[in-house]
């Protein structure tokens, strides 16, 4: 019941707390958290970008009032679409400059200047302003259009980022953390499928030279290594990761090694292919079960598991042993 499996990458690798204090102060200074989820806004040029940014920008603001994410930036938010500019300008022009600057301009006896022409505001008119460089680095072309970034910082659950986009044409929520953990816990899988056929293709060949009931015998010390290796190590309270998964690729690959060597001594060599086996398995425990000193939570975890599942194939490989 304690056996749990966990891909989370964040939990992979543990910085030192000098590492994790500058990491943390360079995310206050800048806003912005390393490996943290972003919107991606896909259009066929900058205006129809900036446009879908803004109908995303109220609900990332409703967000972020409800406490679901922490914070945003957008370039919508520095440089509007240019129909939001052109509604902008008409509006002060019909509730300010029309009814009341007039007036006053008349009371102080000024003329009306003549019309300027509008010039509306664009990213590239922004130029490399200190201020906005992170804004306006968050686009680029993409694929005969454009893509904006928007990038959203303390999240709580990425399927709630994901809903908000949902009905907006082009706007996809990325969590690149969370891809990745996915992509581990699917190898994960994998391998452990891999596990299962490679002992269903060795027994054919071990029941040739075995016969059925020798087959199974052989092939009983690697499978019940790999049963028990992840057990006992989540009774330690250690998760099963897909480290740990790639660590039982090897203690198959080695235990079914000890138990044919086992099975293939005659009585009067067993003790000497005993010391043998015993050697072959301190020295892969001396080269890769010490990994599970390591401070890298995926390493340790890789080194742990072929630490326990080559010390159990070990101490069952004189069970495939021919009876006398």
């Amino acid at each position: 019941p304690r056996l749990e499996a966990d891909d989370e990458v964040r939990r992979m690798q543990q910085l030192s707390p000098a590492l994790r204090g500058e990491e943390e102060a360079i995310q206050r200074l800048t806003g912005r958290t390393a490996g943290g989820g972003f919107f991606l806004v896909r259009a066929v040029d900058e205006e129809s970008a900036l446009v879908v940014e803004e109908r995303l920008l109220p609900r990332l603001a409703a967000a972020r009032a409800a406490g679901a994410v922490g914070d945003f930036q957008a370039i919508a938010q520095a440089a509007p679409s240019m129909a939001r500019q052109r509604e902008d300008r008409a509006l002060v022009a019909e509730r300010l400059a029309g009814p009341l600057l007039a007036s006053q301009r008349a009371a102080l006896g000024l003329e009306a200047p003549p019309p300027a022409a509008a010039t509306l505001l664009t990213p590239a008119l922004l130029g490399d302003s200190s201020a906005l460089s992170g804004l306006l680095g968050l686009g680029f072309p993409l694929d005969g259009g454009i893509a904006h970034l928007v990038p959203v910082t303390g999240v709580g659950r990425g399927d709630a980022m994901a809903a908000l986009a949902r009905d907006l044409l082009g706007v996809r929520y990325v969590d690149p953390v969370a891809e990745t953990s996915a992509l581990l816990g699917q190898y994960r899988r994998r391998a452990i499928i891999l596990i299962a056929g490679s002992i269903l293709l060795m027994v054919p060949a071990l029941a040739w030279r075995y016969g059925f009931a020798g087959a199974l015998r052989v092939v009983a010390v690697p499978t019940t290594a790999l049963a028990a290796t992840p057990a006992l190590l989540a009774v330690a309270g250690v998760p099963f990761t897909f480290f740990s998964a790639m660590a039982l690729v090897l203690v198959l690959s080695m235990g079914i090694d000890y138990a044919i060597f086992c099975r293939e001594a005659a009585p009067d060599r067993r003790a000497g292919a005993t010391l043998g086996i015993a050697l072959a398995a301190a020295t892969t425990i001396l080269s890769f079960g010490l990994l599970a000193a390591s401070g890298v939570a995926a390493v340790r975890s890789f080194g742990l598991t072929l630490m326990v599942g080559i010390a159990l194939s070990l101490l069952l490989a004189p069970l495939a042993a021919r009876r006398t």
